[in-house]
Parts: C-alpha cells; structure tokens; sequence
C-alpha cells in the first residue's frame, strides 16, 4: 500500500505547530494508554543537542487515560518541534481482530518530511542526548548504508539487559533469521513507502527488512535508549509468556509477513531458505493449537494471504522431502544389514512433518501424494 493515501473514516487533526518544514531529521513518536511513560520520552528526544533542525511526530491513538492531554501540552509547549496527530479509534487498524497502532504508526511515517526517518514508542525513551546527532553524523558519512542502530537497554520483567546482547553479523540474512533491531534504536534513509503492507506482524521488522533492500544495515556501538517491557506491551507475551495465546493473536500476522519477506528477498535462495523454514515453523505452531484454533487461522490465513498458500505448501512438501529423504538412507542402511524396514517407513508417518503436510492438505479438501 502507498502510504501517503492510508484510508481512514475520519480526518486526522494535525494540532497548529511551527515545525520546521524542512527539518532534516522526522522522529515518529505513536502514543496509547501512555500517560505513566510519554513525558519521559518526550523529554528524552527534546534534550537532543543537534547541529541540524528535528521535527517530531506525535501520533497519539485516542486514548483512555489522560495521554492525549499530556501530548497537548507538550505541543503547547513546543510548537516548534512537536507536530501533534489527534486520531480517532475509527481509523485503527485490527490485525487479526485485535486493534493496533498501525494506522497511527504509518500515518507519521507518511508526513515525515526528514531525509532521516527515528522511531521511538511513547513508552520507551532515549538516554544519550547526542544520539539523533550520532547517527546523522554515521548516514552523511556512510552513504551506502540504509539504516542504521545501536543496542538498547531492557527494563522491566527479563533476565536480559541489553538487546541485542552482543554485535550481530549485520548481514540480511541474521535479520531474516531474527529481529536484533529494537525499535526505538533504528534511524533509515528514508525511502519511497509504496510497498508498506498494513497486516504484518511485528511491523518494525518489516520496516527493517524494507531499508535493507536499499543499502547497508550500520552499528554503532553506544547503548543511547531504553526499551520498555511492560505487561501493557504488544510483546510482553512473546518472551516468557504464554506462547499459544501470543501465536494466537498474532500467528497469522507473522505467517502473513513470512509472505512479505518472500516478495523483497525470495528471488535469493539463501534468503528464500531461511524464509521457508520460518513458514514450516509457523505452520507446526499452528498444527499444535487445538483443533478450533487450527481452523480458524487456516481460515483467516486464506482470507488474508491467498498467495501465501501455494508457498506454505511447497515449504512444507521441501521438509516433507527431506524427512523422506533421511528416512530412505536409513531404509537402505537397514535393508544392507537385513533388519526389518517397516518401523523406519512408520516414522515417516508419525513425523510432525507429516502430520501437517496431511493435515494442511485435509483442510484444502485435498490428498497428500
């Protein structure tokens, strides 16, 4: 989707500022039930010490506690900085039935009007005042780099500090493999957002993924911002919690941006590979949610990416075939000392790969080869 023509059933109110109209960095700040956090992060991105002109984006999602009064007076206070967006609940973005911050997030991201692009939730905060600075200083010098970041501190109930924990290989192919870019440690070279899906899940990843197609993913090694974990976060219950209510929620999501991540990198086998192997995952998670569930995300799998479903057969079929494959070398190795092979060919049956392979193809009204 174009982002600068983002469909709403409201207008969004855009709060009387004197922001610089050519500002040379946009932070994109979204807000919600925020009110213990937001001035915190608000005061965080203020303290900035920069040579250059900063515009921030205060997207702030109708809430029902008292943040949209706090980020009018912050707006109030700043009109020169502070570009506030008052949204309506109208125009929030359900993923999977469950409300988002999507609209308000790619709502900023379409009026940013920097040549670099910062993000930060409204509850989580930078703690370097010269990091905006940092970074800019990091682009202008690395012009074949696309986006840039730094480790984050984690606060709240986990056993790990720092995220990531130590230097990733900064290649495209680890990111694929897993997220080590928190949100609010990222700055991109902003791009043309044509291609921006509204339905994935988690959607920083996406953005992540979208600049690495333009140029290099760059490191700096400064912990300069705080990453919030708190049981009101979108997340909290992907790490350490529970697991089959997370994938529940958010399964489908994850399946669907498995389909993007096909689009911008799966013309490269390695990367395709890696892709394949997350889908094959999906799918197991989903093969062991109860029958109900089962169905149900099949359904909305099908509704939401069509187009994923030829491929979620073919990365299952390519696990299938490799199971197949150990399965026969293990045949002839028995055949060679004369034992009985029957028990080798039963396993096949009894693998989880097997299972879903038959199950997938039941549910598409359909047999397995």
């Amino acid at each position: 989707m174009d982002i600068s023509n983002l469909p709403g059933r409201n207008k969004i109110i855009e709060y009387s500022n004197e922001a610089p109209k050519k500002p040379l960095v946009s932070v994109c700040v979204t807000a919600y039930n925020h009110e213990k956090f937001i001035e915190q992060c608000l005061d965080s991105i203020l303290e900035q010490r920069t040579d250059f002109d900063y515009e921030i984006l205060l997207g702030e999602d109708d809430s029902n506690d008292d943040t949209r009064k706090i980020c009018k007076q912050y707006a109030d206070k700043y009109p020169d900085k502070i570009r506030l967006f008052l949204h309506d609940r109208s125009n929030v973005i359900k993923i999977g039935g469950q409300p988002t911050g999507r609209y308000n997030f790619l709502y900023n991201l379409s009026q940013a009007r920097g040549k670099y692009i910062a993000l930060c939730d409204g509850d989580d905060y930078w703690t370097d005042k010269h990091k905006l600075q940092k970074q800019v200083d990091f682009m202008n010098s690395h012009k074949d780099y696309s986006l840039c970041f730094h480790p984050v501190s984690v606060i709240g109930d986990t056993k790990q500090d720092l995220f990531p924990a130590s230097k990733p290989s900064l290649m495209v192919e680890e990111l694929l493999d897993h997220n080590y870019i928190q949100t609010n440690s990222v700055m991109y070279r902003k791009q043309k957002y044509g291609e921006i899906s509204t339905d994935t899940m988690p959607g920083d990843l996406h953005l992540h993924l979208y600049h690495a197609q333009f140029g290099k993913i760059g490191y700096i090694d400064d912990v300069m911002s705080v990453y919030r974990r708190h049981p009101g976060g979108i997340w909290w219950k992907s790490n350490g919690g529970n697991q089959s209510e997370f994938w529940a929620k958010h399964g489908v999501s994850q399946m669907v941006l498995y389909g993007e991540m096909l689009k911008m990198y799966g013309s490269t086998k390695k990367y395709k590979d890696i892709i394949m192997k997350h889908i094959v995952d999906g799918m197991f998670a989903i093969f062991n949610m109860p029958e109900s569930e089962q169905k149900r995300m099949y359904k909305e799998l099908g509704e939401r990416a069509s187009d994923l479903q030829p491929v979620i057969i073919e990365a299952l079929h390519n696990s299938y075939d490799r199971i197949v494959k150990n399965q026969g070398r293990e045949i002839n190795r028995l055949n060679e000392l004369n034992t009985n092979k029957d028990e080798a060919i039963s396993s096949i049956r009894r693998s989880l790969t097997y299972r879903v392979v038959r199950k997938l193809y039941g549910l598409l009204g359909k047999r397995l080869p």
